[in-house]
């Protein structure tokens, strides 16, 4: 939740130095794993997931990043789920030259798969939140950000994730 307000709060920032900002950098490479929480998942329910991310600068503290996760097993809903994401980011403030709070908003299409010989649907599904970035050695960082990711016709969760981004 911390990283949440964190990345709101830098919304109303000005916008921080080039050097401090991976998105800025070009393309980025990020993986992924984390859990989905909250939302219409049981009360201390956990589903795993993991993905991969690829991320382009716009300039002026805006990036475009396309996601692609999959949650193998959402166990309360007996069915595998795969997430397309694409997100505009918003990065405006640096704090010091390693630190880059974000926040996003996309828009995704699900898959969900029930078991065979079940039905697989394609569903239209909207995610907001935010992150931090933090440069740990020359293009080498490491992310960590919160989403809440609403489908329809589907189950809504929460996303906690971290990850490393490659900014060559």
């Amino acid at each position: 939740m911390r990283v949440l307000l964190l990345a709101v709060a830098s919304m109303i920032g000005a916008a921080g130095p080039v050097l401090a900002q991976p998105a800025d950098t070009g393309w980025t490479a990020s993986l992924l794993a984390g859990q989905l929480f909250g939302g219409d998942l049981d009360v201390g329910e956990r589903e795993l997931t993991a993905g991969a991310a690829v991320g382009r600068s716009m300039g002026r503290g805006f990036s475009l990043e396309a996601e692609l996760a999959v949650i193998p097993e959402l166990s309360q809903f007996d069915a595998e789920l795969w997430v397309g994401t694409g997100s505009l980011l918003y990065h405006p403030v640096a704090i010091g030259r390693r630190v880059t709070p974000y926040g996003l908003l996309g828009a995704s299409l699900a898959r969900i798969t029930a078991p065979r010989p079940g039905p697989t649907s394609l569903e239209v599904a909207l995610d907001f939140g935010g992150g931090v970035w933090l440069r740990v050695a020359g293009p080498i960082a490491l992310r960590a950000d919160v989403r809440f990711i609403h489908i329809d016709n589907a189950p809504n969760f929460w996303r906690a994730a971290g990850g490393v981004t490659f900014a060559p």
